[in-house]
């Protein structure tokens, strides 16, 4: 029988092993290696994902392409709306979509762009999800500029 441990709920085992973060950066993009180093040395209680913000991501119309061999598992249908909360709890409510073309693609659309704003996230930023449920995920900005692979919640 596992450990469980009653306050979390969870095995104690899957506790220590947790998660190494999905690289949500194609094979070929320019982003990957950043994504990458500072990723490197995350472990996450939860499956989990980074991606490195681009120029689409920001603005009024911006919208942040999800890793759709990782996401589709938790986000099912063409429509939905997750809640994104930070490391202190505070919560934000953001939709996705999905749609065909050149095969199945996610991305977080109504809401992103209030989100992203009020983070004050820029182009290159690294941002990681972690995946509570398939209706709420944890995020966390990771700055690039910290060497150290330092991150902030805001």
């Amino acid at each position: 029988m596992e450990n469980v441990d009653p306050a979390l709920g969870v095995a104690v085992a899957e506790m220590e092993k947790g998660f190494q973060p999905f690289v949500g950066e194609g094979t070929t993009s320019p982003n990957r290696p950043l994504v990458e180093r500072l990723v490197q040395h995350i472990v996450t209680r939860f499956p989990s994902f980074a991606r490195a913000l681009q120029k689409r991501c920001l603005g009024a119309c911006g919208k942040l392409s999800l890793p759709v061999m990782f996401v589709s598992h938790y986000l099912q249908g063409s429509t939905g709306t997750i809640v994104l909360e930070n490391p202190d709890g505070r919560t934000w409510r953001v939709e996705w979509s999905a749609w065909e073309q050149s095969g199945r693609r996610l991305a977080l659309t109504a809401g992103w762009p209030e989100f992203a704003r009020f983070h004050g996230a820029k182009i290159g930023d690294v941002i990681l999800f972690e995946i509570l449920d398939n209706s709420r995920f944890k995020f966390l900005f990771i700055s690039p500029a910290n060497t150290n692979g330092g991150s902030s919640s805001e």
